[in-house]
């Protein structure tokens, strides 16, 4: 009869020791398939966050597709360390633009305190030393990629934003700035690439986060309204060639755009293709020769690879601002 007793009382107990079992077996499977979703997203384990150190340097060359550093050195113009308004871990995406014998360099800098993007210039005398000057646009929202251009009189910025795309318009150039206009809405924009073409204004849209889908838009009028392109998404499911990586050049009478390589890691390398029609019911575009455009370097700043290039000619040359990173490895609780 004891023995009966204790029979049942041991079988509750094993019950419940093989529910635990059962339930930690249930959460390790799901933090493997969270680690390995993870890692195929992002390229990072679990609990160890990757910090992509970016820093912006100088190249020149023959076109816009075929540039080389300007010195043997290969350092950056700009860093997080010449930030002085900020507590920044790094500087990206940089635009420039000449205005009234002067050069100036729109950035992200990325701001430790709110871990967001703020847009900041730099200036230069010659477009090959720059001076630090300031933040420009601070949002409660995340701002990068600072695409500035003239109009007319007016200067204008299109910089990427995660509440969508906002136009902005220069106050006082090149420190004040005020929105004046909302192109597009959506949280997962990315890399707003405008430019001016056979009397009509074109629109390239990246995706932030899975890198692989980009969007084709026209319009008339720079505030709209904006049209999608009945080709457009012109790239799907393919995060190699599909988020832009700097302005559309023309050089010799073709147009060029840049895409960022973002498989197998985000900011890997840079490619271009050959805009070979554009009109609004056709596109088509071809790769250049040669694989990349710009790829990692031998040196620490950009040994991880490349994202972004603005080229401009200038004289006999193309000048282009570029950025790199270099990778940095901290411990999270989050996984």
């Amino acid at each position: 009869m004891l023995a009966e007793k204790e029979q049942d009382l041991a079988q509750p107990s094993s019950r419940s020791g093989m529910r635990v079992l059962l339930t930690l077996i249930a959460i390790g499977l799901a933090a493997l398939v969270f680690s390995a979703w993870k890692f195929k997203v992002t390229g990072q384990p679990p609990f160890l966050h990757r910090e992509n150190v970016w820093s912006i340097a100088i190249y020149e060359g023959p076109s816009p597709t075929k540039l080389s550093p300007i010195s043997t050195r290969n350092v950056p113009v700009l860093s997080a360390s010449d930030v002085s308004d900020v507590d920044a871990l790094f500087v990206a995406d940089p635009f420039m633009v000449e205005a009234n014998g002067e050069w100036y360099m729109f950035v992200e800098v990325l701001n430790k305190k709110t871990n967001q993007g703020d847009i900041a210039v730099a200036s230069s005398d010659d477009g090959l030393s720059w001076r630090y000057e300031q933040i420009v646009l601070d949002e409660p929202w995340h701002l990068s990629y600072p695409s500035v251009f003239q109009l007319e009189d007016k200067w204008y910025m299109l910089p990427q934003g995660n509440t969508g795309v906002h136009l902005y318009e220069a106050e006082s150039f090149p420190t004040s700035w005020k929105k004046v206009a909302t192109l597009m809405q959506g949280d997962d924009l990315a890399d707003p690439t405008l430019f001016h073409h056979d009397g009509s204004w074109w629109m390239f849209l990246g995706r932030s986060g899975t890198h692989d889908r980009l969007q084709l838009f026209f319009a008339d009028e720079l505030t709209g309204p904006w049209t999608e392109h009945p080709q457009s998404p012109i790239i799907k499911s393919n995060p190699d060639t599909a988020r832009p990586g700097g302005k559309v050049v023309e050089s010799d009478g073709q147009l060029f755009r840049f895409a960022q390589d973002c498989a197998p890691k985000y900011g890997n390398q840079l490619r271009a293709f050959r805009i070979t029609q554009l009109n609004r019911t056709e596109y088509a575009e071809q790769p250049i020769d040669g694989e990349f455009v710009l790829t990692a370097g031998s040196h620490e700043w950009n040994a991880n690879g490349m994202h972004h290039v603005d080229a401009h000619k200038v004289r006999d040359k193309w000048r282009a601002v570029v950025d790199g990173h270099k990778k940095t490895w901290s411990l999270s609780l989050s996984p």
